[in-house]
């Protein structure tokens, strides 16, 4: 029996058959991890999920949770914490693993590490907005951030990017995928992070507040002083369109693959051709099923789509609110 729980987020449109491919995934390739207990959270106010999505997640054992708790709804990226929160009243398994739903899965992931021995596990996978110290153009942004919660820049670890180049970095991990004891309280400490720093309106010129869940999951493991480990890349390889373009490696062995915008139909036929060299029946699957789609009623699209704008209006003016550091 697994001693994980997957924990994913799901909104009617683009982002169920996101979803129940990411799931599909799973139950195919996982491994030991095939039949472990999912829960699937929608947190916050939208269309209905379609009916296909309901019957999937009920044959394939997903829990389904719908709450409303989000109260930053126009901040898509706050539906992460806000769903941990929710599923982990649901969760009886030692360790719970967040996965975005941009995901498949290849082979059996956390094969290459004993993450029992660790609090968190994530993968630090390339710098992006990171600081490699003083001289970072975003080591401000950094030390502000500290300075909100109360911590000291200098006093967070080191770690190294597992991605091309690598560097090393103060801590900060790809949130796409990572693994938490739920017995830490994590999850409720997590959303409080993320709320702070939302709340604070520091941005950056390069990202504004967009990788606010990112951010805060490093942050609050030297909060809590949790202990870590680093993800090796292949727990959450890294695929998109901007690196196939600056002709980025695309080769290394993949267990879980974080593919963003490549299956949709612009880059379909460059992502088809990636994976059969990487797993055949994976590709067979992925060619019957065809590039990404909305499939949502039409009804559902409009409401998403008006919802989505009034969102997005919101979202703008927070941000002409916010402090630009660097």
């Amino acid at each position: 029996m697994s001693n994980i729980t997957f924990v994913c987020c799901i909104e009617s449109g683009a982002l169920e058959e996101l979803t129940v491919r990411m799931i599909s995934s799973l139950r195919r390739w996982g491994g030991r991890y095939e039949n472990a207990d999912v829960i699937v959270v929608k947190p916050r106010l939208g269309a209905p999920l379609s009916k296909a999505t309901l019957k999937f997640l009920e044959s394939n054992n997903a829990k389904f949770i719908a709450s409303n708790v989000s109260t930053v709804a126009w901040f898509k990226y706050m539906n992460k914490p806000y769903a941990l929160s929710v599923a982990e009243k649901h969760i009886t398994t030692e360790y719970a693993c967040w996965i975005d739903s941009d995901i498949i899965i290849l082979d059996e992931p956390f094969a290459t590490i004993n993450f029992s021995k660790y609090d968190v596990s994530a993968c630090v996978s390339d710098k992006n907005i990171g600081s490699s110290g003083a001289a970072d153009r975003f080591e401000p942004y950094w030390d502000s951030l500290c300075q909100v919660l109360g911590l000291r820049v200098n006093d967070m670890p080191w770690v190294v990017t597992k991605d091309e180049p690598q560097l090393n970095i103060r801590l900060y991990f790809n949130s796409g995928v990572f693994l938490y004891r739920v017995s830490t309280g994590f999850a409720s400490r997590y959303l409080e992070t993320c709320k702070k720093l939302l709340s604070s309106k520091i941005s950056n010129s390069e990202s504004g507040v967009f990788f606010t869940d990112q951010v805060a999951l490093g942050l609050t493991v030297c909060l809590m002083k949790l202990s870590f480990a680093e993800l090796p890349l292949s727990d959450n390889f890294p695929m998109n369109s901007k690196k196939m373009k600056k002709g980025h490696d695309m080769s290394g062995y993949a267990a879980v693959l974080h593919y963003h915008d490549m299956m949709w139909l612009d880059n379909w036929d460059c992502f088809l051709k990636n994976i059969e060299s990487r797993n055949i029946d994976v590709f067979n699957w992925l060619t019957g099923l065809g590039p990404m789609m909305n499939n949502s009623p039409i009804p559902y699209k409009v409401f998403s789509f008006v919802l989505s704008n009034v969102r997005e209006l919101k979202f703008q003016k927070f941000l002409k609110s916010c402090d630009v550091v660097c």
